[in-house]
C-alpha cells in the first residue's frame, strides 16, 4: 500500500487485510503462549464447581449465532444438572474451539449438534457435525501440535494446528480425555469426558 499512491478504497481494503492478518497473528501468539505455560507448569488454573448445564446453555447461544451466519442448523440436546470441578474459562475455550471447528468444516445446509450426558462417573460432552469429515489416516494425529489435515485450507483460514492440541491439554488437565470419530463426507464427533464432581 505504501509503495504506490492509491485510492481511498484501495487503502481501506489494505487496512482491512492488515487488521485481519494482525488478528490471526494475535490468536496464534495467544495459543503458543498457552502451550508454553502448560509445558512449563505455569498456566494459571482457577478451580471451582461448575454447573455443566449452565455452561453448555451459555455456549449454545454463541454456537447458534455461528451456525446461523453460515447457514447451518444448530441442535442442542437434552441437558441435566451435572457438576464438574475445573476452570470455567478454560473449559469455555475448549468447547468454543471445538464448536468453531465444527462450523468451519461443515458446508452450508449441514448440522452441528451440542449435547452432554452422564457416563458412570464422567460427564460426556459431545459435539457432532455433518461436515466434510477427517480421512482415517489423519485421525490418529489430529491432537498433535501443528498437525493440519488440509494444510492449504487451514492456512487460508488462519489455522496453525494448535486448537485441538490445546483442547486435549485442557481436557487432560481436568482429569478428563477427548476423543474423535469421523467419516469422510459424513461428519465428525468430538467427545470430551470430564470427571463428575462428587456430591457430599
Amino acid at each position: 500500500a505504501l509503495q504506490k499512491e492509491g485510492t481511498a478504497t484501495g487503502y481501506q481494503e489494505s487496512l482491512e487485510m492488515i487488521s485481519e492478518e494482525a488478528g490471526a497473528m494475535r490468536g496464534l501468539i495467544d495459543r503458543l503462549l498457552t502451550l508454553a505455560r502448560v509445558d512449563s507448569g505455569t498456566e494459571p488454573t482457577r478451580s471451582g464447581e461448575i454447573n455443566l448445564r449452565a455452561l453448555v446453555t451459555d455456549l449454545a447461544s454463541d454456537a447458534e449465532v455461528l451456525c446461523q451466519e453460515k447457514g447451518l442448523q444448530f441442535k442442542l440436546g437434552q441437558l441435566e444438572d451435572l457438576a464438574v470441578k475445573g476452570d470455567e474459562a478454560k473449559l469455555k475455550v475448549m468447547f468454543l474451539g471445538l464448536l468453531d471447528n465444527a462450523v468451519i468444516h461443515t458446508p452450508p445446509g449441514g448440522t452441528v449438534c451440542f449435547s452432554f450426558d452422564r457416563c458412570d462417573t464422567m460427564a460426556k460432552v459431545i459435539i457432532r457435525d455433518t461436515g466434510i469429515g477427517i480421512p482415517p489416516e489423519h485421525l490418529p494425529h489430529i491432537f498433535e501440535r501443528f498437525y493440519r489435515v488440509d494444510k492449504a485450507r487451514s492456512r487460508a483460514q488462519g489455522g496453525a494446528g494448535l486448537g485441538l492440541a490445546i483442547s486435549k491439554d485442557i481436557a487432560e488437565s481436568h482429569g478428563g480425555r477427548i476423543e474423535a470419530e469421523s467419516a469422510v463426507g459424513e461428519g465428525s464427533t468430538f467427545s470430551v469426558a470430564l470427571p463428575l464432581l462428587e456430591q457430599t
